[in-house]
């Protein structure tokens, strides 16, 4: 993956309500703790979402990491919605 520009996730979901999300990626530091990178929040109301978001790589945070996580975070403090499909994407 250091050669990727960009980690996408795609997202297929049916919202019955106003559903707001960012998708993060969470690397965490050899030397301890964590740094994030994310891509732009994703909304949806009330409808079906299918929509490919681009977190940025960095590849001075992957060089000193020993791993990683994407992480979804919700804005909403009320939703309902059925997600079908979380893929993640290696984009160059």
């Amino acid at each position: 993956m250091l050669n990727a520009r960009y980690l996408g996730l795609l997202a297929a979901a049916r919202s019955e309500d106003l559903l707001i999300y960012t998708p993060t990626l969470r690397y965490y530091l050899e030397s301890g703790g964590f740094a994030e990178t994310a891509a732009a929040p994703v909304v949806c109301a009330g409808e079906d979402l299918e929509q490919v978001s681009h977190i940025p790589l960095d590849p001075d945070l992957l060089a000193c990491s020993s791993g990683c996580e994407v992480n979804l975070f919700f804005q909403t403090a009320r939703f309902r919605a059925t997600f079908r499909k979380l893929e993640l994407l290696v984009m160059n």
